[in-house]
């Protein structure tokens, strides 16, 4: 009841109103909106925190460093990137850190970050924002921040 009591108060002065009047399709109608709006806020709650859940478990644990002196690629610890790592990003995958893209391109989905539907095509050298999502070819992009400190890390800090 914490934050409803005016809408609750209001809500039965309008159906003992309407049944001292003898309007008891009206009070039906006004106790149906209410249970109704309630419901309705519950649903939009759960599935809120549902959509936020999704959003913070998906993270990614791992990233793929290229060894640049044998160019093979090992799957490392999210927390073990430094700066200046080249890594190797796959289609579909999550991007790990902040970074510079290398290959010649790249078309990113930046929906989970900001908003926008459309995925957005980058050139070699442009800066690549972790916690967004390569929607085409596997590209590389050399590590800018440590995962810490990488965008995606600092949306997801407790406020």
């Amino acid at each position: 009841m914490s934050g409803h009591w005016g809408l609750d108060i209001l809500a039965v002065i309008a159906m003992i109103a309407t049944l001292a009047v003898g309007e008891y399709v009206a009070g039906l109608i006004i106790a149906l909106m209410l249970t109704g709006g309630e419901a309705l806020e519950t649903l939009a709650a759960r599935r809120a925190s549902r959509e936020l859940d999704t959003l913070l478990n998906r993270a990614p644990v791992y990233a793929q460093r290229v060894d640049p002196h044998t160019d093979e690629v090992d799957r490392i610890p999210i927390a073990d990137v430094v700066i200046g790592d080249e890594l190797l990003v796959r289609s579909t995958e999550v991007l790990p850190v902040d970074g510079t893209l290398i290959s010649a391109r790249a078309v990113i989905d930046e929906s989970s970050i900001t908003g926008e539907p459309l995925p957005v095509t980058y050139q070699a050298g442009d800066a690549l924002l972790s916690g967004t999502i390569n929607s085409t070819e596997t590209f590389t992009m050399r590590a800018d921040k440590a995962a810490h400190d990488s965008h995606y890390a600092s949306d997801r800090a407790p406020r």
